[in-house]
């Protein structure tokens, strides 16, 4: 599994050879009996890494990209300023209730736990590189920090190491200040219900038609959805008849936010356009003028 895992996105497959390093080190410094297994592990996926970089498909796929990224050195430098720009723009209102949420959860975890939450500052430090070290594949080869799939990405580990983070220093307070006698935080269940309907208000503040809930039932509201629907099989009927190989299709009246992702152009000559006719067996595909 592990050497699979590294033939994955050069995204999480850097992050998680930081990972495994740390966790490696780990082992050896805490002399832990696993420490030969880990180190074994790493060298796999250090081999799988390695197989991944050097494959010849990836010099032909970025010889026809038509970009031209940073050098090595440059790229990590900017991966710090990316990662730094990318905390500071994303931590949202609701990201920061949902901090406030998480509390009483990470409190009972903490004092579950035979862990002394040390070194904070060097989590949160050690935490931030591993971060920023997932900007650097799409700047060194592209100069840019990637399309939306990758964004998605980010999004996800960085909440992951924000939420990890603030575990991780609740424990430390919690560990620092506890006393002697047993302690014991308690929350009321209408603080947790005031939070909730607050999270639900500022996603849709924040966020307005761009949060799937609120757009998927708005645009069932609006009747939007079916008229999307409707028209959709309108083209299906164009694009599906084999008597018509020149298709034009009609605009869309409206944009689901949910359903709607990108469309064709008006000229035949385009990718996405020519994929379309391959795929349907056309001579072209275009879209009508607006």
């Amino acid at each position: 599994m592990t050497f699979m895992v590294s033939g994955g996105t050069y995204i999480t497959l850097i992050g998680m050879l930081c990972v495994y390093f740390l966790i490696a080190i780990w082992f050896w410094y805490r002399k832990n009996s696993g420490k030969y297994f880990v180190t074994a592990a790493f060298l796999l996926y250090l081999a799988g890494f390695f197989v991944n970089v050097l494959a010849p498909g990836n010099q032909e796929r970025l010889s026809i990209a038509d970009t031209t990224g940073y050098p090595a050195f440059i790229a990590i430098l900017r991966s710090f300023k990316e990662a730094a720009e990318y905390i500071a723009v994303y931590s949202i209102p609701p990201c920061i209730l949902l901090t406030l949420l998480f509390l009483p959860l990470f409190a009972n975890i903490v004092k579950k736990r035979d862990f002394a939450y040390s070194f904070p500052v060097l989590v949160t430090l050690i935490s931030f590189c591993v971060f920023a070290a997932q900007f650097t594949p799409t700047l060194y080869t592209l100069g840019i920090t990637g399309a939306g799939r990758i964004q998605n990405i980010y999004r996800w580990t960085f909440y992951i190491w924000f939420y990890g983070n603030e575990l991780y220093w609740v424990g430390w307070v919690l560990r620092k200040f506890e006393r002697k006698s047993e302690s014991h935080i308690s929350f009321l269940l209408p603080g947790w219900i005031l939070g909730g309907i607050g999270m639900i208000y500022l996603l849709n503040f924040w966020g307005g038609n761009l949060v799937t809930t609120v757009s998927a039932i708005r645009d069932l509201y609006t009747g939007e959805a079916q008229i999307y629907y409707e028209e959709y099989l309108e083209r299906m009927e164009i694009l599906e008849d084999d008597a018509i190989s020149d298709a034009v299709l009609e605009p869309f009246s409206y944009y689901p936010y949910v359903l709607f992702f990108e469309d064709i152009r008006e000229d035949p000559e385009h990718w996405a356009n020519r994929a379309y006719a391959t795929y349907y067996g056309k001579n072209s595909v275009r879209l009508a003028e607006e």
